[in-house]
């Protein structure tokens, strides 16, 4: 199915004119998390390089993906956050953390930019899947505004990155797009470790304020 979907979205490329493709396939790719975070933007990167675009032109390219992947995280930060309100008030005392508690991480949060430089380095950095950075900020609650914010400024960055890499790739695009692709598990690796140890520190902290 998702070699289906893939298919797709080269097909259209092909007769969409270049910022419609950017703008549908971002999104697509940001809703879809299995699609392969640098294949829409490699894809297009290299059409870019194929109908002559200058290079200038890449970073308005890049906006739009932005603009369209920024929306579709939004679409997981809604769902994490209803999802959130759901479990911890029929199940919060089961798994050990209520409403409230959850809220009170958010509000920690906002009383600093480090949320934010954080959000702006997992948008920006290539190897870091975009839609488990979304759910978590939906769990904690970050602040809409400045959780879209800096999304966007690190989403641009990423996607300037990936359109480059089309744009001058060497190879085969395809070969380009499974070698970042494979770059990235290291990423989802790295995410679930820090997911681990974010666990057992709320955990422990919970704990220590109970005794």
């Amino acid at each position: 199915m998702m070699q289906s979907v893939l298919s797709y979205l080269e097909s259209i490329s092909a007769i969409l004119p270049l910022p419609l493709f950017v703008l549908i396939g971002s999104l697509a790719e940001e809703i879809i998390a299995p699609i392969p975070s640098p294949f829409v933007l490699t894809l297009a990167g290299s059409l870019a390089a194929a109908q002559n675009v200058n290079f200038i032109s890449l970073i308005g390219l890049a906006l739009i993906a932005a603009l369209a992947k920024t929306a579709g995280s939004y679409l997981f930060y809604v769902v994490a956050d209803k999802t959130e309100d759901i479990l911890t008030g029929k199940f919060g005392r089961l798994i050990g953390f209520s409403h409230k508690s959850i809220e009170s991480i958010g509000k920690k949060l906002e009383k600093s930019s480090r949320d934010e430089i954080a959000i702006f380095l997992l948008r920006a950095t290539p190897l870091i899947p975009t839609a488990p950075v979304s759910v978590v900020a939906g769990l904690v609650k970050l602040e809409v505004k400045r959780y879209l914010i800096a999304s966007f400024a690190g989403l641009w960055v990423r996607a300037i990155f990936f359109l480059y890499m089309g744009y001058t790739a060497q190879g085969t695009l395809s070969d380009l797009t499974n070698q970042l692709s494979g770059y990235e598990t290291y990423g989802k690796i790295f995410l679930l470790l820090m997911g681990v140890v974010g666990v057992v520190y709320f955990y422990r902290k919970r704990k220590k304020i109970h005794s």
